[in-house]
C-alpha cells in the first residue's frame, strides 16, 4: 500500500476517534444548554407571573401565555415552593406518543390570597439531540473522506509523481548493467536532495562491484595457477622412484590441493551469485536434469553400496538458469552420497510442487538452522568443503524457491519447494 494511502487512513481513522469523542462532548454540551434555556424560561414565566400576582393583578387580568396556568389555592394552605418535575406527555400538534415535558411550579400568598402558579414547555428529548448531532456528524465525516481522497490524489499524482519516477528508476536498477542511475531535476528541494544520494550511491555500487568482480577473477586466476603448477609437479614427483611414505605424503598433498580448488570455486560462484550473474529467467527441466544427475553419480553410489528409490514427474519445468540447476541437483546427490552410510538408502522424490531427498545417516553434529552457513558441516569430513548447502541455499533465494532440512528417524531430509 502507498505511503499517501496509509497516511490517507491513519487520518480517517484518528478523525473517527475525534469525531466519536466530539460527538458525545457535543451532545452533552447541547443537552445542558436545552435543559438550562428550559430552566431560565420557565423560571423568568413562575417570577413575572409572581411579580404582577404581588402587584394586586387578578387572576383573569393577567398578562401569561398559555403555558402558564394560575388557580387560588385555600388560603389556609401551606405555601409550596419551588419545584421542577421533567416528565412526559403528548404534544398536542403532532400527537404521535410522549414527548419530553418540563413543569415548573410554585404558590405564593399575596394581598390576602394563595395562588398557585404553574409553568410548563416542551422540550427537545435526548434521542432527537443525538439524531441531530449524528446526522451533522456523519455530512462532517464524509465530507473529511472526500476532501482527504481528492488531496491524497492529488498528492499522489502530481506532488508525489518525481519521487514516485525515482522509486521506479530504484526498482528497475540493476548493477549488472553497470550504468549509474540519473535523475532529473524537480521543483522540490528535498525530493532534489533524495535524488542526488541515490545518484552517489549508485555509482558507488557500480564501481565497487566492478572492483569486487575483477578481484573475483584475479584471485579465482592468481590462486588457479600456482595449484595447476603443484598439480603437475606432483605427477612428476609421483612417477619417480618413491617409497610407500612419499606415495603416501603425495597423496595427502593432492586431496589437499583438490579440496583448496574446490573451495575456491565453491567460493567465486558464491560471489557471483550475490552479484546476481546469472539469468533466472529461463525455464529448465528439472525432470530430465534429475535424471541425468542420477545417472552421473551412479557409479559413486555403487562403490558405496547406495541404493536409490526415486519417484520423478516427468516433464516438471521450472524458472532456474539451467547451470545454477546442474549445480543445485549435484550438491544435493554428492551430500546424500557423503552423509550417507554403507549400504545405505537414497530417497528422491519430484513433483510440479517440490523436490525432496532423502538419505540414511547419522544426527548432524551442528544445528540444523546452521548447516545453510558457510564452512558448517553436518558430519566433519575431508571430502566436503562446508559449502555445498550455503550455495544450494544461495540458489533457492535467488530463484524464490524455498528450502527446508529436517533430521528424524535416522533420515537426512532436504525439502525444495517450487
Amino acid at each position: 500500500m502507498r505511503l499517501i494511502a496509509k497516511l490517507s487512513i491513519w487520518y480517517i481513522l484518528i478523525t473517527a476517534i475525534v469525531l466519536a469523542i466530539g460527538g458525545n462532548i457535543v451532545f452533552n454540551e447541547v443537552m445542558h444548554n436545552v435543559d438550562h434555556e428550559a430552566h431560565l424560561k420557565l423560571s423568568s414565566w413562575i417570577y413575572t407571573t409572581e411579580e404582577q400576582l404581588r402587584n394586586g393583578t387578578l387572576i383573569d387580568q393577567l398578562e401569561i401565555n398559555s403555558n402558564i396556568k394560575v388557580e387560588e389555592l385555600d388560603y389556609s394552605r401551606p405555601e409550596i415552593p419551588l419545584f421542577k418535575k421533567d416528565t412526559t406527555a403528548i404534544f398536542a400538534p403532532r400527537k404521535r406518543g410522549d414527548d419530553r415535558k418540563m413543569i415548573f411550579g410554585k404558590s405564593i400568598k399575596t394581598n390576602g390570597h394563595h395562588y398557585y402558579i404553574v409553568a410548563e414547555n416542551f422540550v427537545a428529548e435526548p434521542d432527537e439531540i443525538a439524531e441531530g448531532v449524528e446526522s451533522s456528524l456523519l455530512t462532517i465525516a464524509f465530507l473529511i473522506v472526500l476532501i482527504v481522497g481528492i488531496i491524497s490524489i492529488i498528492i499522489s499524482r502530481f506532488i508525489l509523481k518525481p519521487f514516485n519516477k525515482s522509486l521506479a528508476a530504484m526498482d528497475n536498477f540493476n548493477i549488472k548493467d553497470q550504468t549509474p542511475l540519473l535523475f532529473s531535476k524537480t521543483g522540490t528541494k528535498e525530493f532534489n536532495s533524495l535524488n542526488r544520494f541515490l545518484e552517489k550511491m549508485t555509482m558507488k555500487a557500480v564501481g565497487d562491484y566492478n572492483t569486487l568482480k575483477e578481484f573475483s577473477e584475479n584471485a579465482s586466476h592468481e590462486i588457479q595457477t600456482p595449484l595447476a603448477v603443484i598439480r603437475g609437479k606432483l605427477e612428476l614427483l609421483s612417477e619417480t622412484d618413491i617409497n610407500e611414505q612419499q606415495a603416501n605424503f603425495i597423496v595427502a598433498i593432492q586431496n589437499s590441493v583438490n579440496k583448496l580448488s574446490a573451495v575456491n570455486n565453491s567460493l567465486i560462484l558464491l560471489t557471483k551469485l550475490e552479484n546476481q550473474e546469472y539469468d533466472i529467467n529461463e525455464f529448465t527441466n528439472f525432470s530430465e536434469l534429475l535424471n541425468k544427475t542420477i545417472v552421473l553419480f551412479q557409479e559413486l553410489m555403487d562403490m558405496k553400496n547406495l541404493a536409490v528409490v526415486s519417484d520423478i514427474e516427468s516433464n516438471v519445468k521450472i524458472r532456474i538458469n539451467s547451470y545454477l540447476a546442474e549445480v543445485l541437483l549435484n550438491n544435493l546427490i554428492t551430500n546424500s552420497i557423503r552423509h550417507n552410510k554403507s549400504q545405505g538408502r537414497i530417497y528422491i522424490t519430484l513433483t510440479s510442487s517440490h523436490l525432496i531427498i532423502k538419505n540414511d545417516g547419522i544426527e548432524p553434529e551442528v544445528p540444523a538452522e546452521e548447516l545453510f552457513q558457510r564452512f558448517k558441516k553436518g558430519k566433519q569430513s575431508n571430502e566436503s568443503t562446508g559449502l555445498g548447502l550455503s550455495i544450494v541455499k544461495k540458489i533457492c533465494d535467488l530463484n524464490g524457491l524455498s528450502i527446508h532440512y529436517t533430521y528424524a528417524d535416522s533420515l537426512h531430509t532436504v525439502e525444495i519447494l517450487f
